[in-house]
């Protein structure tokens, strides 16, 4: 109800969105939760990011790197966050909110490049698959179909559900394993491009999160 009440308060606010604004609410919850224990709670110090720049465009990537490094000085990093009033779902256990777009964005449309396919099932199989940030509905639509149909051997109508649509067997997690992909992806390109790795582009990529990754976790990627 609390997470609720902060939300409906942004509302109002101009350049409302409501994903970022209730990012906010989320970082404003765990921080009241850090001043119950004595410990520092969250100044709205990543507000200012949530509005544009006199350029008029809005830095949301900004606050998205604001929005983890707050959350991680007050609960602990990614991957081992620890709230007694938000509980955060770990993508490399059940991946429910998998943006191949954010993360893959020279894909190409193409499954394989997003590493949705069925050749790469065993270490990219999201819960939910979510088709965010393609250029339209009608591609969002047919890479829908394609994911179905490669994956699943399954098809959807634009009206109705099909009852009659074959149920796959439960596979045994929904996890990505973006983040591995990701890392080993880049580090290859930027060793075979400039010939070494910067150690802070390691981190940005996420290589350093837990568990942080070693070269022998890229073979198969």
């Amino acid at each position: 109800k609390r997470i609720l009440q902060l939300w409906k308060q942004k509302t109002n606010w101009s350049m409302f969105w409501d994903q970022n604004f209730f990012a906010e609410s989320i970082l404003e919850l765990v921080g009241m939760e850090m001043e119950e224990l004595g410990r520092p709670g969250y100044n709205s110090q990543c507000v200012r990011y949530l509005f544009p720049f006199l350029s008029g465009i809005v830095p949301d990537t900004m606050y998205c790197d604001c929005w983890q490094a707050k959350l991680a000085e007050m609960i602990g990093p990614y991957r081992q966050r620890s709230s007694r009033l938000v509980s955060f779902l770990d993508p490399e256990h059940v991946d429910v909110n998998f943006v191949p777009n954010d993360i893959f964005w020279n894909h190409g449309f193409k499954l394989k490049d997003m590493f949705l396919d069925s050749r790469h099932a065993k270490i990219m199989n999201p819960l939910i698959t979510h088709w965010a940030g393609m250029l339209t509905s009608r591609q969002r639509v047919a890479l829908a179909r394609t994911y179905l149909k490669d994956r699943f051997n399954a098809s959807f109508s634009e009206e109705i559900c099909n009852d009659s649509l074959p149920v796959p067997m439960p596979p045994p997690s929904f996890a990505s394993n973006a983040r591995y992909i990701k890392c080993c992806k880049s580090v290859g390109h930027r060793f075979r491009m400039q010939g070494f790795v910067e150690p802070r582009d390691l981190c940005y990529w996420g290589c350093c999160d837990w568990e942080p990754l070693q070269l022998d976790d890229c073979w198969k990627y």
